[in-house]
């Protein structure tokens, strides 16, 4: 049970540290986003940077996204956070893409009966005992 609550109470002083440089870094500066904030907060590579700069390019200022991108990074401390407060669009997100992958396995099983069936359709149709039949009705 302790153990628990020091999860909890660790959660809680990362996000008050994270709240309070974030406003430290508003109030110095008035152009400051939170992507940009987390991107120069916790990422250092100019590898990652670029990735950084591909999601805000791609999702064309949806915080919410790139946050939740960099906060996995992060240890899923603002992961949990962004959770709580986008839980519902994160939750139709992940609805979406199980249904996309569900539509594309059905898709690629059905056109594979398909090949099978007229692969099948063919044999059945060449067997001796068709031929007899058709050269008998014949």
């Amino acid at each position: 049970m302790s153990n628990s609550s020091e999860q909890k109470s660790k959660i809680k002083e990362s996000l008050v540290s994270f709240r309070l440089s974030f406003h430290h870094a508003l109030a110095k500066k008035r152009s400051v986003n939170l992507p940009t904030f987390l991107a120069q907060k916790y990422l250092k590579d100019d590898v990652i940077q670029k990735i950084v700069s591909f999601i805000k390019m791609l999702f064309k200022g949806k915080a919410w996204i790139l946050a939740a991108v960099l906060s996995i990074w992060n240890k899923g401390v603002l992961f949990v956070e962004l959770l709580v407060k986008y839980k519902v669009r994160i939750l139709v997100i992940i609805l979406l893409m199980i249904i996309l992958v569900f539509l594309f396995t059905l898709f690629f099983q059905m056109r594979e009966q398909a090949e099978y069936q007229i692969i099948g359709s063919d044999l059945a149709v060449n067997e001796p005992s068709v031929i007899l039949k058709n050269l008998k009705t014949a």
